[in-house]
């Protein structure tokens, strides 16, 4: 079977699972296969993110499975060879076993297709990695101390000590913070899918108003391949009026060469027209194709058709045109003092709301508030002044003080005479899409960081004194304190024997005072709602200490410590809680 490497998704793909280093087990041929199993997930996630339909992601998905049955029975040979029927292979057997009847039983579940590939994702990704680190792994080193000679029951004693520690709790708990991340992660990808959709739909749209700007003088219509020849031909001529007879065979001509034939854009005809009681008009017809078929042929084209002799009506028909767009379309006199705006549509207004009469004599830089220093604005400035076309994004603000970002395309208008006269410009609220693309960015570096702690704590030796186990402990918390921009960052370990709960280590923001040495011995009983909810496996979160009652035991414990919000993450070791991070 072919092997593809990881690093393919490397800037054009998104990884739900992404490598590392500290997968590896130490057996060559099982990482590699270990490789093409994330391989495989990676592209199950993209096919998903990307759109593809059910029956395209039931093929990557049957190609994930048939490979790890492949995978699996090439590990079970190696762990055969070397452990027999040792109860660790058989053990490791029946985990196999089990993957193949979850992933069964799940294909055949009759919730909607969208629900179960939620589900699948979470289970392979907490699975895949959960088996690698520990059972994989675990076996891996057995099978290495028997090729150094050790016997079946010390090499199990020593791969058994080399796994012990703290790692297993760590492993789990980002794990369990990964999980969420990878389905968050999911969700914004989605959405930012169908995000593009919208901005392809919006340059068609911007499309036709660049056409209807540059062309059109009398008459705009559109036509689609789904429509008749007779309703396009319709659009060519006045209401009763005809095309003269002498150019109606070279228009029908080369109407029928310009559709049926691939690869065009755009076309001009010039014919006469005869109306009831008037001379012959020339008028001249200008196509754009807007969306092509598959075989290259125009399945939607805008069309518009005017008198040459009576060119100023265009002004009328554009002044309509944009009025009634949803739009928004400024327009700025280069001719005056300050390059005032004269003009500003329905929609404008709409997007700022401010109304034409506030606007109208005033430079549209009243938008950006005081926010003067942005980057895109010395471009803005800088193509007014040489006359140029920009597109830049603004941090703006709406006449009742909400800020958006303005995506702004500003383009010159000049005359005939080559004198720059005027600037049009089309603007878009874009807020949600930065919105999207700054929440990706946080991903992203909430993943860095947990997987930093993650290297951090496995390649953590054994034989590491506990002064330097702790100090590593309290760098990771500090870690996720700095990150999360809290005022402290903690782990609490619950004492079920004595039911008690202890503050077992702290990091303290610059400024606020420790709590460890009073946080001891805590009695459980005291947080009981806590306690129930972390056996769950669920976390707690207090968005408001002062909203709780002033009897609550919660409240009288944390307003003394200045706490006014908190969050606290149960530490899960094989489904048993054994105590929080905060």
């Amino acid at each position: 079977m072919q092997t593809h490497s990881p690093q393919a998704f490397e800037g054009n793909g998104f990884e739900i699972f992404p490598w590392n280093s500290n997968l590896e087990t130490g057996i060559g041929e099982i990482d590699t296969q270990h490789q093409q199993l994330v391989y495989l997930l990676n592209a199950l996630a993209n096919q998903h993110v990307q759109g593809a339909n059910q029956s395209e992601v039931e093929n990557i998905l049957h190609e994930l499975a048939d490979y790890a049955r492949y995978h699996f029975e090439t590990e079970e040979a190696i762990w055969k060879k070397a452990l027999g029927e040792d109860i660790w292979f058989t053990n490791h057997l029946k985990a196999h076993h089990d993957f193949f009847d979850y992933i069964n039983n799940l294909l055949q579940d009759p919730r909607p297709f969208e629900a179960i590939l939620e589900e699948l994702f979470a289970y392979l990704t907490q699975w895949l990695a959960m088996h690698i680190l520990d059972s994989d792994k675990r076996m891996a080193k057995a099978v290495i101390a028997i090729e150094d000679g050790l016997s079946l029951s010390d090499a199990e004693a020593r791969a058994n000590e080399e796994m012990s520690g703290a790692t297993p709790l760590m492993i789990q708990t980002v794990l369990s913070m990964y999980q969420k991340l990878s389905s968050q992660a999911l969700d914004l990808m989605c959405e930012k899918q169908a995000r593009l959709k919208a901005e392809r739909a919006l340059q068609l749209s911007e499309s036709r108003w660049q056409f209807l700007r540059e062309k059109a003088q009398e008459t705009l219509w559109e036509w689609s391949s789904q429509q008749s020849w007779e309703e396009l031909w319709v659009c060519l001529s006045d209401s009763g009026c005809q095309i003269y007879s002498e150019d109606l065979p070279n228009l029908q001509h080369g109407l029928h060469a310009f559709l049926e034939a691939p690869g065009h854009q755009e076309k001009i005809f010039r014919y006469r027209q005869i109306c009831p009681r008037q001379p012959p008009r020339w008028l001249e017809l200008r196509l754009k194709v807007l969306e092509l078929n598959q075989d290259g042929t125009a399945r939607r084209l805008i069309g518009a058709h005017y008198d040459q002799s009576e060119n100023q009506r265009v002004v009328h028909l554009l002044q309509q045109a944009i009025h009634c767009s949803n739009v928004s379309v400024s327009l700025a006199d280069a001719q005056l003092p300050d390059m005032p705006l004269i003009y500003v549509n329905p929609a404008f207004e709409t997007l700022t709301g401010y109304p034409a009469n506030e606007v109208l004599g005033e430079n549209f830089r009243y938008l950006h508030g005081t926010h003067n220093e942005q980057s895109d604005l010395q471009r803005l400035r800088r193509a007014l002044r040489k006359g140029e076309s920009v597109s830049v994004v603004l941090q703006n603000y709406r006449r009742d003080g909400t800020p958006f970002w303005n995506e702004l395309h500003l383009s010159p208008l000049y005359s005939s005479e080559g004198q720059l006269t005027h600037f049009l410009g089309i603007q878009q609220d874009v807020t949600a899409l930065k919105t999207s693309t700054a929440q990706l960015h946080y991903q992203a570096e909430c993943n860095s960081l947990l997987f930093e702690i993650a290297r951090t704590f496995i390649n953590l030796p054994l034989s590491t004194r506990a002064k330097t186990r702790a100090k590593t402990i309290e760098r990771a918390i500090a870690g996720i304190g700095a990150f999360t921009g809290s005022d402290r960052a903690y782990i609490f370990d619950y004492d079920f024997a004595r039911q008690v709960v202890h503050n077992t280590h702290e990091w303290c923001a610059e400024g606020i005072e420790p709590q460890i040495t009073a946080l001891q011995n805590f009695p459980i009983d005291t947080m009981q709602v806590w306690l129930e909810a972390h056996h769950r496996g669920e976390y707690v979160m207090i968005q408001d200490v002062l909203a709780l009652s002033p009897d609550d035991v919660m409240r009288q414990t944390l307003e003394p410590q200045g706490i006014l919000s908190c969050l606290m993450v149960p530490l899960m070791l094989a489904g048993e809680c054994l105590g929080f991070v905060g």
